[in-house]
Order: C-alpha cells, then sequence, then structure tokens
C-alpha cells in the first residue's frame, strides 16, 4: 500500500525540516526528487544543502545538472518529469496549500512509492489543532492511501498519527 505522510511545519522551521528529511533519506540509500513551488525556492534548497553544517554532506543536484541519474536527490520544481535518478520518494514543499491542481497531484501519487509532503504554515497561523488542509491528503484519503499526519509536540518531539 502507498503510503503519504504530512508534516505540518512552521515557515521559521521548514528548512531544517528539508535537511533532516533528506538526510534520512540518504542514509536509506534511497532515492528522492525534491519538488519545489519554483526556480527560487530550488535555489534557496540547493544553497542550505551544500552550507548548512561543515560536519556532513549531503549529495544532491538541481534539475538542470546533466549528471542527474548518479544523484540520491534531485531539486525541482516541475512536477511533470520523471527524474533521471529514477527516485521511489517524492518530497513536496507545499507551501500554504500552493498544490492546487488535481491532475498534478494525482500524477505524483501515482509515479512514487512514497510521498513525504511538508504542509508548510505561516508562523502566526501554526496551532495545533490545525489539520491538514492540503490536496494531496484529501486526495490520498479518497484513494484510500495510508496517510501519516506528523507533527511536533509542545517539547518538539515529532509525533506520527495516522489519519
Amino acid at each position: 500500500m502507498k503510503e503519504i505522510n504530512i508534516y505540518k511545519v512552521s515557515q521559521s522551521n521548514f528548512l531544517k525540516m528539508v535537511t533532516k528529511l533528506v538526510e534520512s533519506i540518504i542514509s536509506q540509500n534511497q532515492k528522492a526528487y525534491l519538488l519545489c513551488n519554483n526556480e527560487g525556492e530550488e535555489t534557496i534548497i540547493d544553497n542550505l544543502l551544500w552550507s548548512y553544517s561543515q560536519l556532513s554532506f549531503i549529495p544532491h543536484a538541481i534539475s538542470s545538472d546533466p549528471y542527474l541519474s548518479d544523484q540520491l536527490v534531485v531539486i525541482g520544481s516541475n512536477p511533470h518529469i520523471e527524474p533521471a535518478n529514477k527516485p521511489e520518494i517524492l518530497l513536496v514543499i507545499d507551501n500554504n496549500g500552493s498544490f492546487k491542481d488535481q491532475d498534478v497531484i494525482q500524477f505524483l501519487i501515482n509515479q512514487y512509492k512514497k510521498i513525504l509532503v511538508l504542509n508548510i504554515l505561516e508562523d502566526k497561523h501554526y496551532t495545533n489543532e490545525v489539520q491538514p488542509s492540503s490536496l494531496f491528503f484529501k486526495i490520498a484519503k479518497s484513494l484510500k492511501m495510508l496517510v501519516n499526519f506528523i507533527e511536533q509536540d509542545s517539547n518538539g518531539k515529532w509525533l506520527k498519527k495516522p489519519v
């Protein structure tokens, strides 16, 4: 059964969360496509992965790199392509419900074995009562997929709740 994990993340915490998820994917020697909203966001995340730690290296490439098939992580903003690295995992930056095209989301769900969605909320709207509102959530539930909602408790511990 396909699985989708929806992470509720505040805007001020989302870049840290991206690095943790990418590190986790790489540590399991899996391949991922990190889907951004636009090329500007691609550049921000690319720069972050190159510079976030002096002790660790996160191998990755942006979608314009000519040697994508060798990469564990490809960063791009085109949801209609199949990256050359043949990833099993899709990591989506869904900034305030930025993915609104049902056909695109359906295509993405069909293409990947596992989907991780960062449902980014503005800091002022981030509360523990807010539930996932992204179209990914609605479509995954309608397809009777296993959907996990992941959020931090007041102590900073990540909690996984099937929805």
